[in-house]
């Protein structure tokens, strides 16, 4: 049924690739590199934050 030579499913394999491509990249961004680059560049302390009672 996946390789199905219906008329039309060409597209389907590229397709796939380009959004699943898209997925694990976003996944990778928001997991690993945007939290490094907030904890490299943000301006704010830890110890301020645990003075308010917020941990």
């Amino acid at each position: 049924m996946l390789t199905s030579g219906a008329p039309g499913n060409e597209i389907e394999g590229p397709m796939a690739t380009v959004i699943l491509g898209g997925l694990l990249t976003s996944t990778i961004l928001n997991l690993l590199v945007l939290p490094s680059l907030a904890l490299r560049y943000a301006r704010f302390e830890p110890s301020a934050m645990m003075e308010d009672g917020a941990f």
